[in-house]
């Protein structure tokens, strides 16, 4: 319960470092894309310019209270590990006046995060947007590891194997490839066009994790059946091993047909 107790305070301390916005000067704003702000505003939460952040935020929490706000600010900072690395991961659903950019944070407690960070464009400058109602992180929040002398527990076989699944039907390729060591592109750029290519004839439309077996420190096998797109059911092994304490799904040059596992339980539907 300890440990519990402690993953949601530091959910709440970066969930609250993740929405303290930060808007650069209006002249660089003009020509500054949501990656480039998002490096500007996490290096201005380094310098934990409270005033300066305060003064460029949307933030309906502090219902337009600067003191407010600057005094929260303040005090969240107190109370938090400080954020010594980051990178920008990914830029999502970029459109007009808004964006969503996915980044990595790493704190001095040994606590890395992957934190999605909404923006608006108002008054043609990028702010980080914050509205009262958010008190969850979304799908793209995740604890990517535990602060140093906290007890790191990985997910089983089967909940990573779900989690996979999860994504192929989300068609989130990105975070697919993340999660496969795949001998046959071993490049991250290719495996995800392969995969978003592989998808236009197969995607995955409902699934279920029939059996869990060979189950070593590290090395797993998940047996699912999947319905895909074109409307054949096969049954296909999942081969996982551990790397760096984390499940990965490993995918060789062999024919899934030579696996004993592997059944076309219908064949497809659509040519």
């Amino acid at each position: 319960m300890k440990e519990i107790a402690v993953v949601a305070g530091i959910i709440t301390i970066i969930m609250a470092f993740a929405f303290v916005p930060f808007l650069a000067d209006s002249e660089k704003q003009e020509s500054t894309s949501p990656k480039e702000f998002i490096k500007e505003y996490i290096e201005a939460n380094q310098a934990k310019d409270y005033e300066r952040i305060a003064d460029m935020a949307i933030d309906n929490r502090f219902r337009n209270d600067r003191q407010a706000e600057i005094a929260g600010y303040k005090q969240i900072y107190a109370n938090s590990p400080s954020l010594v690395n980051y990178e920008i991961k990914q830029l999502k659903e970029p459109k007009e006046g808004q964006a969503f950019v996915v980044t990595v944070l790493e704190f001095d407690d040994g606590s890395i995060m992957q934190m999605p960070l909404r923006l608006l464009k108002q008054g043609g400058e990028w702010k980080v947007y914050i509205d009262r109602g958010i008190n969850a992180p979304d799908k793209d929040f995740k604890i990517l590891k535990q602060p140093d002398g906290m007890a790191q527990e990985s997910s089983s076989p089967k909940e990573f194997a779900t989690e996979y699944l999860e994504l192929h039907k989300a068609k989130e390729y990105e975070q697919m490839a993340d999660k496969v060591i795949d001998k046959r592109f071993p490049d991250l750029k290719e495996r995800v066009k392969m995969y978003r290519e592989a998808d236009k004839h197969s995607a995955l439309k409902e699934y279920e994790i029939k059996e869990v077996k060979d189950v070593t420190e590290e090395t797993a096998k998940v047996v699912a059946v999947l319905t895909l797109k074109d409307g054949s059911v096969i049954q296909v092994p999942l081969h996982l091993v551990k790397k760096a304490g984390e499940w990965k799904l490993h995918i060789g040059f062999e024919d899934l047909n030579e696996y004993e596992d592997f059944k076309t339980i219908k064949p497809a539907t659509e040519i």
